[in-house]
């Protein structure tokens, strides 16, 4: 009896490890983000917001309250559900809320009756999935309720072709054992077309889209990668057959449309045509292979 107890109990444990419990620390920005302007570790991810340089050209400042980019490891979970905890609310950083970079909730926070009348209004916006972020722990996924990995995001545009490609991606992590994803806001022409928050709230600039580079090593010098770019209304975003290779571009247009630089960690050369190409397709995934969270 007490052997069968202590297999069922490895059993339950092992069924929870994942790829990061018998290897290597993560490292969320393996491939070198730039600018890293005013940076912060978390569990699950790396973000950079933008302080207030004024580096833009544009007049004010650059201050936006999103972040730059976010970028995040992934890794094979082995388990066959990942255990969830809710309860979490979102937390402003007192140091970037103090430097005036970021906003406190009450920016995002709107009333039910305006929410009824307005259904697809911004709401707060995972750059980094609260469930990819669970893989590694629950503490990791609470961290991710920070206003240093949102943007406003069209309510049905993030529970949509956005949630879908994130789940995507966690199962391109199971078939390769591990990859990275760089994401954030784009605004056009450098300058927000819009913002939420009102009276004496802090502004939160209104991304016009989102971009999202996804990253796999492979058995050649160079990695490989997809880019996409989403706006936040698209048609094709309200069916549920998405299809996610129409937003594909290439990391060089992303880089001349957003101001950052990717991938500095390879050399020259290689980046440059890396950066590039323009992938035809998605690498194909298996839905079986998108772990949901544990239910009951």
């Amino acid at each position: 009896m007490k052997i069968r107890m202590l297999t069922l109990a490895m059993v339950v444990l092992t069924s929870h490890l994942t790829y990061s419990d018998t290897q290597e620390p993560y490292s969320h920005d393996k491939w070198v983000t730039q600018p890293q302007d005013t940076i912060k570790e978390f569990i699950a991810f790396t973000a950079s917001m933008d302080s207030k340089d004024d580096n833009n050209g544009l007049p004010g400042d650059d201050v936006t309250g999103t972040p730059e980019w976010v970028a995040y490891e992934i890794r094979e979970y082995f388990g066959e559900c990942i255990p969830t905890k809710g309860g979490h609310s979102w937390k402003a950083e007192k140091k970037f809320e103090d430097d005036g970079i970021a906003p406190e909730n009450n920016s995002y926070t709107y009333s039910n009756p305006f929410r009824n009348a307005n259904p697809d209004w911004y709401v707060r916006g995972h750059l980094q999935m609260k469930l990819i972020a669970e893989r590694i722990s629950n503490e990791a996924a609470a961290q991710t309720f920070t206003f240093l990995n949102a943007v406003p995001q069209r309510k049905k545009f993030n529970s949509g072709i956005w949630l879908d490609l994130e789940y995507i991606t966690s199962a391109w992590a199971q078939e390769y054992g591990k990859l990275w994803v760089i994401t954030g806001p784009i605004y056009i022409d450098g300058m927000p077309s819009g913002y939420i928050g009102e009276g004496e709230e802090f502004k939160v600039a209104i991304p016009d889209a989102l971009f999202k580079i996804v990253v796999r090593e492979s058995n050649l010098e160079t990695p490989d990668v997809l880019a996409f770019i989403y706006p936040q209304l698209s048609a094709g975003y309200y069916s549920k057959n998405y299809d996610h290779s129409r937003h594909l571009t290439s990391i060089a247009e992303i880089e001349e449309i957003t101001g950052l630089s990717f991938l500095n960690s390879i050399s020259e050369t290689k980046r440059k045509k890396l950066k590039a190409q323009t992938a035809s397709d998605i690498w194909p995934y298996k839905k079986e292979m998108i772990i949901r969270a544990c239910r009951g």
